[in-house]
């Protein structure tokens, strides 16, 4: 690896840690035989939610939903590298209560089409990925999740323009069970690395939903809120900074733009992760 993608990923991170309840696939594999555990903090919180297309205030008063997240990495080969992420929520929903579940699980590998190291060409990859559903309960303005487990393919394109930028990408596909519509999810991010061990980045996010069932439309019972047709469009903005080599912060925010039968919520996402070598162990 040349001096460029030396000095770009010391720093970066950002667009290759696990976004933890927002993870990304990555164009960018992690070296070969090294283990990344993170552990990430998310808040969010919401007193609004768009009910079909229209924004409107949550009849229960508020959503406030912290979750810690465990994100593990693992490097089989410079081609290919598995992923795993589990966690646990607790949720304050005003007037309905408060609960603590355990949120999906997530298993993926990911094969690298492409590396920009040896090709010259953007970087290219594709997970395969499977979620199973967490230990929560289904049918409420209050789940955590659509209580369904799930299959997935992503598309991941990458590109460092130089020792200090980098462009991301990816798109990709859910197919749920039941009844779950299908969804389509799609990423655009920058990142720029401000000094060695500091980059900062920006991101926009998207998904989209093939159903047709809106919160209070026809047909809506409070039981079919997993089968609703969720979207939305957010951004994310952040900085990763590199403590160490093999010891990285990571802080985000997120902000809802425009959704369809989704809460309309901010949240702040602190992750700490750590590189072990096992070439070395």
């Amino acid at each position: 690896m040349n001096h460029l993608y030396t000095k770009f990923f010391l720093g970066m991170g950002a667009l290759t840690l696990s976004g933890a309840a927002f993870a990304d696939a990555s164009p960018w594999l992690p070296v070969p035989r090294t283990l990344e555990i993170s552990v990430s903090q998310v808040v969010q919180e919401s007193t609004e939610f768009y009910r079909g297309e229209d924004r409107r205030n949550l009849p229960f008063g508020n959503f406030d939903q912290s979750t810690t997240w465990l994100g593990v990495k693992y490097g089989l080969t410079h081609k290919l590298a598995l992923d795993f992420q589990a966690g646990s929520s607790n949720l304050d929903a005003g007037a309905l209560g408060e609960s603590r579940d355990t949120t999906d699980m997530s298993f993926g590998l990911t094969r690298s089409l492409l590396d920009e190291a040896e090709h010259g060409t953007p970087s290219l990859s594709v997970r395969v990925g499977a979620i199973i559903a967490g230990d929560y309960t289904v049918g409420r303005p209050n789940s955590i999740g659509d209580g369904a487990d799930a299959f997935e393919v992503t598309l991941a394109l990458g590109r460092v323009v130089s020792s200090r930028f980098a462009l991301a990408a990816d798109l990709g596909m859910r197919y749920s069970s039941d009844d779950v519509p299908r969804e389509t999810f799609a990423n655009l991010g920058l990142h720029f690395q401000a000094i060695d061990r500091l980059g900062l980045y920006a991101q926009y996010q998207m998904k989209f939903s093939d159903g047709d069932l809106d919160i209070g439309g026809q047909g809506f019972s409070p039981a079919g809120f997993p089968e609703t047709t969720e979207e939305y469009s957010r951004i994310r903005v952040g900085a990763g900074f590199a403590i160490t080599p093999e010891l990285r912060l990571d802080l985000s925010y997120y902000d809802t733009m425009d959704g369809r039968n989704t809460a309309d919520f901010e949240a702040v996402n602190l992750s700490v992760s750590y590189t072990f070598d096992l070439f070395t162990m």
